[in-house]
Order: C-alpha cells, then structure tokens, then sequence
C-alpha cells in the first residue's frame, strides 16, 4: 500500500478535500474521492491488477495515483462539479 494524496481547493468561496488512496495489493484499486462539507460528491477507482507483475509497477501506481488525484483537481476547477462548466 502506497501513501496517498490529500489536497484542500478553495474554489468558488468553498473548501474542497481530495483523497487518493493505493488500496493494497489485495484489493488493487487506487480510489479518488472529492468531498465537500464531509459529503463525497465525486469518486474515481482505477484497478490495477493487469499490471502488478510488471517491472517497475510500483512506480506506475505512484503515477496513476497522482494523476488520477491532478484530474480530480482539474475537473473540480474547470467546473465539472459545480456546473459551471468553463
């Protein structure tokens, strides 16, 4: 299990929060969760099984847990959540 990313926006004169967590190599899953005011208003999973025997996979999940973790980032910004799409 790899440490994740945590990340508080201020967007629209409100505070969000982003998670990203590695689940471990027995649930291999990488979760995205955005919150705001404690209520998870968007998820994103990618599982990562199909490419746990590969060289250098610890690395890949350290990428694809940062950019999952940017895109959510990106989304929440560009107004996807909010409906103020930019």
């Amino acid at each position: 299990m790899f440490a994740g990313y945590n990340t508080n926006i201020s967007h629209n004169n409100k505070i969000y929060h982003i998670q990203t967590e590695d689940s471990g190599q027995d649930n291999p899953v990488i979760v995205t969760l955005l919150y705001f005011e404690g209520t998870i208003l968007a998820s994103k999973k990618s599982a990562y099984n199909h490419i746990m025997n590969e060289s250098g996979f610890e690395q890949k999940i350290r990428t694809i847990m940062k950019e999952q973790h940017e895109q959510m980032i990106t989304e929440l910004l560009t107004g996807k959540y909010s409906g103020e799409n930019r």
